[in-house]
């Protein structure tokens, strides 16, 4: 798992929603830092602010407050 670490994407959470039916949801929320691939992450550009959508499951995990 330290490769895709190496390799991870850091982004603020905007929205979450619930997960697929039978995933087993998540402790992330609006605010949050997550790690994520960014070769999985589809790209959006709506009215000059710029955004990614990746699934819940693509998230490895987030920064936690010390």
């Amino acid at each position: 798992h330290m490769r895709r670490m190496k390799q991870a994407a850091k982004s603020q959470v905007m929205h979450i929603g619930m997960p697929k039916e039978n995933a087993k949801p998540i402790n992330v929320f609006k605010g949050d830092y997550v790690y994520f691939n960014p070769f999985v992450a589809q790209q959006y550009h709506i009215n000059d602010k710029k955004f990614i959508i990746i699934g819940q499951h693509h998230i490895f995990g987030k920064d936690v407050a010390d």
